[in-house]
């Protein structure tokens, strides 16, 4: 069964705008402020990353997910990707914000329990392993959307399986269960966190969910920090 491409947001990423140019082959990109204020006049009130991680089964890490101002509740949670708003710390003319890696690491963490992101033997296509869309911010905020980079990683089906077995939520968090989902079955969930069949068909038009194993690079990731004082990546509270 192919999996149909869903209907996108009329905001559009590209329209000539040269996003995160300066990102090295099999690397994630590094927002700059120039990025940050293209994103913001395009009518982008967020930013962050959503994760696809995919072993060799074609089955994609999602999280079932508790109800929020993001989440619609559901009597047995809302099925969705991981899914993280970037942070950004300082002030004035210093801001620093977040690498995608840095995001997805604290995602892991902070979503899935995982100390170090190393451990799960992640690969990623040798090129270009991320892309740009928009991901709605939630129920609550209709009409409103973040600018997302799909961070697109391959995990071995052992590894799937152990961290999904050995998730255990804590306190806060915004996760009940992980599950390793085959994509037909995702795709004809009904109860999906809002942006998930979009994301879905987009990682798989792409062609990186399909990346055979000579065509990948291991991937290295920091391991998570949370930064104190860190805020969400809001454009409108940061003068962006």
């Amino acid at each position: 069964m192919k999996t149909r491409v869903a209907a996108r947001s009329n905001i559009q990423i590209r329209d000539g705008l040269d996003l995160f140019a300066a990102t090295a082959p099999g690397e994630f990109p590094a927002p700059t402020d120039a990025d940050l204020r293209l994103l913001q006049a395009k009518g982008f009130l967020r930013l962050g990353i959503v994760a696809a991680f995919i072993d060799e089964r074609q089955r994609f890490l999602v999280g079932r997910h508790r109800p929020s101002g993001k989440i619609p509740a559901r009597p047995q949670g809302v099925l969705g990707p991981l899914a993280e708003t970037s942070h950004w710390t300082g002030s004035g003319n210093s801001l620093q914000v977040e690498t995608v890696a840095q995001t997805l690491s604290r995602c892991l963490l902070e979503e899935a329990g995982v100390q170090n992101p190393n451990d799960l033997e992640l690969e990623v296509h040798a090129e270009k392993p991320w892309l740009v869309s928009s991901w709605p911010v939630g129920v609550r905020y209709p009409g409103q959307h973040a600018a997302a980079v799909y961070t697109i990683a391959h995990i071995n089906s052992d590894r799937l399986d152990e961290l999904v077995a050995g998730f255990l939520p804590h306190d806060g968090s915004e996760i009940n269960t992980l599950v390793a989902m085959e994509t037909d079955l995702l795709h004809s969930h009904v109860d999906v966190r809002p942006g998930t069949h979009q994301w879905l068909g987009e990682v798989l038009a792409s062609g990186l969910a399909d990346t055979a194993p000579s065509e990948r690079i291991a991937l290295t990731l920091p391991i998570p920090v949370i930064e104190s004082g860190a805020q969400d990546v809001i454009f409108s509270e940061m003068g962006a």
